[in-house]
């Protein structure tokens, strides 16, 4: 009966073994003759994973137990990684290194010593990316296939950002992912938008198709899913100043969630070099969700005086086919301004917080900043 025992446990150890046969062993040994097989612990909520020996009576999941003729059994911490953008300095291409967001990139991935080179478009937009810390500056056009496969050369991560309302945008970006493949990148950072399912509004749903050939690419992603930006203020700041009205051309009513792009800048520094936030999805936001009431509200009191709301007109052609011709994009604004005058752009801060560990940006201290580099009219 006991001999019986041995040799149906030596029958199962070897069925083991030869069902592993297909893993690469991360301990050293030949296939056949180690493999980690992983469990899921329903009390840690972590996976376990088990050293299978080709000895019998040797599947031991406790760490460092010794197995028969072998090497310590390691914790799941313990495994061998592959090389990652955390444990290995690698270059990253900044796609719009020049532009007024994703130019906040190159000196949030230089404060952690990350190597960047930047997509620009011009030689004079390189003097001022590499005056933000980039060590290197690729020149192109994100709709040049043979400028973007030069760019991508010997990079390791990208972080990806379109133009807002660039043609084509969903074409381009596949093109630009199938590129990052065939150049071999391993990480690819995307700052889509909040809401991208919203197939009414175009520069929202261009983004599905982008995230979708990510899925496809096998290449470690990252999508950052930011609200409005503050930074949009800042255009039509002195006109606030000089008119005491904020105007825009939608409902006064309508309310949106709105994050400052050097946290999301922030963040993306984070998942290009750390490992933290692979395979994630996070919706970016500062706290609470504003109306224009609200907003003007912030403004009055950071200058000391009454800051008014207002709603502006949409900017109407003689006919909608002369804008659709002349300008593409313009068709996609107007159709913006319109679903926003009836809904709102609204999401949480939780993954906010919790990614930067401390509060993202108020839009009040914003508003401090840019009070305090233009003066406060009396």
């Amino acid at each position: 009966m006991e001999k019986h025992a041995v040799k149906q446990s030596l029958r199962t150890a070897t069925n083991i073994t030869m069902r592993s046969d297909d893993i690469q062993s991360p301990f050293g040994r030949s296939r056949t003759q180690c493999a980690t097989k992983p469990k899921w612990d329903v009390q840690t909520r972590h996976t376990q994973y088990f050293r299978i020996s080709p000895y019998p009576f040797c599947r031991i999941p406790q760490p460092k137990t010794i197995c028969p003729g072998q090497t310590r059994c390691l914790k799941p911490s313990a495994l061998p990684l592959a090389p990652t953008m955390a444990n290995e300095r690698s270059t990253i291409l900044a796609i719009g290194a020049s532009g007024k967001f994703a130019g906040l990139v190159v000196p949030a991935l230089t404060k952690r010593d990350a190597r960047v080179r930047g997509f620009v478009t011009d030689a004079k937009q390189g003097v001022a990316v590499r005056s933000h810390g980039a060590a290197e500056i690729a020149i192109g056009d994100l709709r040049d296939e043979a400028s973007v496969d030069a760019a991508l050369k010997g990079v390791g991560a990208v972080f990806y950002i379109a133009p807002a309302f660039l043609p084509n945008e969903a074409d381009v970006g596949r093109r630009f992912v199938a590129s990052a493949i065939r150049a071999g990148v391993r990480r690819f950072v995307f700052s889509s938008v909040i809401h991208p399912v919203l197939t009414a509004l175009e520069n929202h749903a261009a983004k599905v198709p982008v995230e979708e050939a990510l899925l496809d690419s096998n290449m470690e992603f990252v999508f950052l899913h930011p609200a409005m930006f503050f930074q949009n203020y800042a255009q039509s700041w002195p006109n606030v100043l000089e008119t005491g009205v904020l105007a825009e051309p939608w409902s006064i009513d309508t309310r949106f969630s709105r994050v400052d792009y050097r946290d999301v800048a922030e963040i993306a520094a984070i998942a290009l070099t750390e490992n933290r936030l692979n395979f994630g999805t996070f919706e970016l936001c500062a706290e609470g969700p504003l109306n224009r009431t609200d907003v003007a509200k912030l403004m009055s009191e950071v200058l000391g005086r009454e800051i008014a709301a207002s709603q502006s007109g949409v900017p109407e052609a003689k006919d909608s086919a002369t804008i659709a011709s002349e300008r593409p994009q313009n068709s996609a604004i107007q159709k913006m301004f319109r679903w926003y005058d009836l809904h709102g752009l609204v999401g949480n801060s939780l993954i906010a917080r919790a990614v930067l560990g401390r509060e993202p940006r108020t839009l009040r201290a914003f508003f401090g900043e840019l009070a305090a580099n233009t003066g406060k009219p009396k």
